[in-house]
């Protein structure tokens, strides 16, 4: 499993940024404890790469690993014998700080018991937008799409 993490200037994020920072004006202070790490932030459902009349799902976890960090974890019930390659991916922003990046991960998934896993997610303390996805490619040209937008509270 390869993880790799990017941090910069998005211009995606940075749109998500100026729309949550206009609507925070409007918004009452209190912030959302964050989930508790039993509880998915979403499921992702999409169908199989190589049979896509097959259903899989994958579900998504945070967790806060420090003050300001966070590590992802996503559980993929694969629904397959076969197997086949998937990417777990975050695109972050904080609303807080105007902080963001990406991070991203991969494996091959078979069977019902899968788990990615992206650590140390450097997004300093506060709310946090996330843009959670899962890229499946089977066999020759077969692909597979799924994807989440979020919101998580890191201490």
């Amino acid at each position: 499993m390869k993880s790799r993490t990017y941090s910069g200037l998005l211009p995606g994020i940075a749109a998500i940024s100026c729309i949550s920072a206009v609507t925070v004006g409007y918004a009452p202070t209190a912030f959302a404890a964050p989930n508790a790490p039993s509880d998915p932030l979403c499921t992702i459902t999409y169908p199989t790469p190589d049979d896509f009349s097959v259903q899989a799902s994958s579900d998504a976890f945070a967790t806060s690993v420090n003050s300001g960090s966070m590590e992802l974890k996503l559980h993929t019930d694969s629904r397959s014998q076969t197997g086949y390659d998937q990417k777990f991916a975050v695109t972050w922003a904080n609303i807080t700080t105007g902080r963001n990046g990406q991070a991203d991960t991969s494996a091959f998934v078979k069977g019902s018991d899968n788990t990615l896993s992206i650590p140390g997610t450097v997004t300093k303390t506060g709310r946090i937008a996330l843009v959670l996805s899962v890229t499946n490619h089977g066999t020759g040209d077969n692909y597979t799409y799924g994807d989440c937008s979020v919101e998580y509270t890191v201490p």
